[in-house]
């Protein structure tokens, strides 16, 4: 009984965990050691995370710290990848298209519909089609209309022989022109400065040499009465003589590199300076003008003296000397008589004959620097001359248009340029022209 009664009944205890159980067998160091490590790890993630920094920001009247704009980048960035493509396509709208027999007919089904119609029916359906499809046609050809090969626009509603207004004069326009191409053209292979009384001659690319590898030999002849001195422009300007040549007979020949400038002179001073010559390219060589020579170019000229009341036709002043030269001919001078007259110097028929030789020739050196392009600007010519003689009433044939591309490439930008302008033909507005409405017999 007293034991009974001295006995107190303990509350129930619930059984102790695994963890606690592993922890009640371990020593109390370890214990301490595993609280400590846990508080540590608390305090580090704590700070790392919710620690305010010196660089906080201020967004929306609130301040916030590095690391929770971190955490808001982190939750707005969407990864597209995690997104299916499933997903991708629903968000795409896409035209609906309403479902009609129509759509839903396949060709069998259509060409039993075809068999099933009348004859005449499906007929009349075949020839409105045509006529739609030629009405549309037409509307596009008067739209954009298409050029043939001479440059001419086919198609056009407003480019009729009826409607086309030539700028060119109906009689022929003389030949500076021509001549004015010719210099252009010459200018690329050499160039001849010859002063005047009014004009000095000046070498407005090279007044000094430069150093060159392309060797070029010179023979000039001296037909003048006057005994001439050749000068060499050196590196630095300066002319230093290699020569002389005796009056009437007098011959030099030299060999020298492209853009080596060289003088011809009487004597001291600029008054007395005959000729400035500078060569700039070799010559391409043809048959019976032979103007290439053991891979080294040759230029052949000769000076002579101007003839009594010869002028310039460029300035009608009295030039020093006069310059022959058969390959790369300069424009011939002028009595001062017809200098003064427009229509005795305008135009010339010997004149007019060489220029179209010398255009000719010049097809010929560019066939030989790009093979067959002389054959198709000889083939182009021929064809537009024809044109023009068998419809001397088309004015359409005598405008070609230079942005054309087959015109720029044949006949613009080659000899056959010089053989339209030597025949008559004028720039104006973008194109080239000949004679007024109706091309005279005599222009013929």
């Amino acid at each position: 009984m007293d034991e009974a009664a001295n006995f107190v009944a303990e509350p129930d205890q619930p059984p102790a965990s695994g963890i606690l159980q592993s922890l009640n067998g371990l020593p109390e160091i370890l214990k301490l050691g595993g609280t400590s490590l846990l508080i540590a790890l608390i305090i580090h993630w704590y700070t790392s995370h919710k620690k305010r920094d010196s660089s906080a920001l201020l967004t929306n009247g609130k301040v916030e710290s590095l690391g929770d704009l971190r955490d808001r980048r982190r939750e707005c960035d969407v990864d597209i990848n995690a997104i299916s493509i499933k997903d991708r396509l629903k968000s795409i709208e896409r035209p609906k298209t309403k479902k009609t027999p129509a759509n839903n007919i396949t060709r069998r089904n259509y060409d039993n519909l075809q068999r099933d119609k009348d004859p005449e029916e499906v007929a009349k359906e075949s020839r409105l089609a045509a006529k739609e499809k030629e009405r549309i046609e037409e509307r596009r050809r008067a739209k954009f209309p298409k050029e043939d090969e001479s440059g001419q626009r086919l198609g056009s509603t407003d480019e009729t022989s009826s409607k086309i207004q030539l700028k060119s004069q109906s009689a022929h326009p003389g030949l500076n022109g021509y001549y004015n191409w010719h210099s252009s053209v010459t200018s690329m292979y050499r160039m001849y400065a010859i002063p005047s009384k009014s004009q000095p001659a000046v070498l407005p690319i090279h007044p000094s040499s430069e150093r060159g590898n392309v060797p070029v030999h010179i023979e000039v002849r001296n037909y003048t009465s006057r005994r001439i001195d050749v000068f060499w422009i050196d590196y630095k300007g300066n002319e230093k003589k290699k020569g002389s040549m005796q009056p009437h007979v007098g011959q030099w020949t030299q060999t020298t590199y492209i853009g080596h400038p060289w003088t011809f002179r009487t004597g001291d001073g600029e008054e007395n300076v005959v000729l400035k010559y500078v060569p700039f390219r070799v010559i391409p060589s043809i048959g019976g003008m032979e103007t290439l020579r053991d891979a080294e170019g040759i230029q052949r000229f000769a000076i002579h003296d101007v003839p009594e009341d010869n002028v310039s036709r460029v300035d009608g002043q009295s030039p020093a000397c006069v310059v022959e030269d058969l390959v790369l001919p300069e424009p011939p001078l002028l009595h001062m008589f017809d200098y003064a007259d427009p229509l005795r110097r305008a135009l010339s028929l010997i004149e007019m004959n060489q220029a179209i030789l010398w255009s000719t020739h010049q097809i010929r050196r560019e066939d030989a620097i790009y093979h067959g392009k002389g054959i198709a600007t000889a083939h182009m010519l021929l064809k537009l001359l024809q044109n023009i003689c068998l419809h001397p009433g088309e004015p359409k044939y005598r405008r070609l248009r230079i942005s054309n591309r087959r015109i720029s490439e044949t006949i613009y930008n080659t000899g056959g340029r010089g053989v339209l302008l030597a025949l008559g033909f004028e720039e104006a507005y973008g194109n080239l022209e000949c004679g007024g409405q109706v091309l005279s017999y005599d222009r013929i």
